[in-house]
């Protein structure tokens, strides 16, 4: 089985782990949340064995998180983790697709009592609940360089509970040699993106015509792509997104024909990285940012966040931000304001919400973030 993984995990990552200490106290919305999986092909693309180059149809393991009407019996953590790894092969066993799962996470030198652990966390969703009665607006989220689909389950769960209707598929490139760092891997993501949104039209509670686009690391460069020309696209959140990192891709490919976007932006920062040689590369990617949009640009910085700590699955598995002087408390409770901020976000854009309005308007100080956790500017307000 492939191994996900993020760019700057490769240098950052410990030899060792503690058990996780990640929490996310961020309050339950009034939705109990129901989840399901649905392993499916999408026939107008190939997806290429590296080994033979044989093409078969491309594969598209779909989770969707979705407000359900009544709480069930909830999942465990451990059951998303099948999901890492039946991602492209749908015809495997239960009991092969748990061997295969705890396989990868000890390749990724997961302890023994830190898989038992995780593996018994309840969480939020219950498996097929009934959908609540009603239309709510669609998020896609799309995962880090090769991660899977469940990346940021607590995130999807979230805003689920709030009142969206969440899909995730995993980041695979073009081929079963995993996701590529270039012009090929966006266009692999951006093709699974719009699949997702054309499936979403199926679900009788989802209503597709207010979609918003969450992306990880280089998921948060694939899903500007997947908004050019796409007017049911009504907001684009970036977490800690590539598009910063990789400005001569989004300058050469002449994003959304040199045009800015009349969609308002979400981007969520990491703290300053210590490393002076790339400093270059953020500045011309903060440039970028700058001119992206003509609806209103929101740049967040979380101060105890690294790049790695907007995805819930990595702040489990290292334990805590890979080069951080923050504590596990601090990096947990900024990954909750962080999932408040987009929600708030999300209730402004999609939903028109004027109280949500009026929360992104406002410094942090005045929506009651910790002191020193957070700062965030308005780009663009016109």
């Amino acid at each position: 089985m492939r191994k996900y993984f993020l760019l700057l995990i490769l240098v950052i990552a410990p030899t060792g782990h503690a058990a996780s200490s990640f929490t996310f106290d961020s309050k339950r919305g009034p939705f109990p949340v129901g989840f399901r999986a649905v392993f499916q092909y999408d026939d107008s693309r190939r997806y290429i064995d590296a080994a033979n180059g044989q093409a078969t149809p491309r594969p598209i393991q779909t989770l969707i998180w979705y407000p359900a009407k009544t709480s069930q019996t909830p999942m465990t953590y451990g059951e998303y983790f099948d999901f890492g790894v039946n991602r492209e092969k749908f015809d495997m066993t239960a009991e092969e697709t748990k061997q295969a799962a705890r396989k990868l996470l000890k390749d990724f030198r997961w302890k023994d009592e830190q898989i038992a652990m995780e593996e018994s966390r309840e969480q939020w969703a219950s498996r097929n609940a009934a959908p609540a009665t009603g239309k709510f607006p669609v998020v896609i989220y799309a995962p880090s360089l090769r991660a899977p689909a469940y990346e940021n389950a607590d995130l999807c769960e979230y805003l689920a509970s709030q009142g969206y209707v969440v899909l995730a598929s995993p980041s695979q490139g073009t081929d079963n040699k995993g996701m590529t760092a270039n012009r090929p891997g966006i266009d692999a993501q951006v093709g699974d993106i719009h699949f997702l949104i054309n499936y979403a039209a199926t679900i009788g509670e989802a209503d597709t015509t207010r979609v918003a686009i969450v992306g990880f690391s280089w998921g948060g460069i694939s899903n500007a792509f997947a908004a050019v020309g796409n007017s049911n696209v009504r907001a684009l959140v970036f977490l800690d997104g590539s598009i910063r990192y990789y400005p001569k891709i989004v300058q050469d490919a002449n994003l959304n024909g040199g045009e800015r976007f009349e969609i308002p932006m979400l981007y969520f920062s990491q703290r300053p990285p210590p490393f002076v040689d790339a400093q270059a590369k953020v500045d011309a990617g903060n440039k970028l940012l700058a001119r992206l949009t003509r609806a209103n640009f929101y740049l967040a910085t979380l101060n105890y966040m690294s790049h790695q700590d907007y995805a819930s699955l990595i702040i489990r598995e290292f334990g805590r931000g890979g080069y951080a002087a923050a504590t596990p408390e601090e990096v947990s409770a900024s990954y909750g304001l962080m999932a408040s901020y987009v929600n708030e976000f999300l209730n402004a854009s999609l939903k028109g919400d004027k109280t949500s309005q009026a929360f992104m308007a406002r410094p942090p100080a005045a929506n009651k973030a910790p002191a020193g956790f957070m700062s965030a500017v308005i780009l663009h307000d016109r």
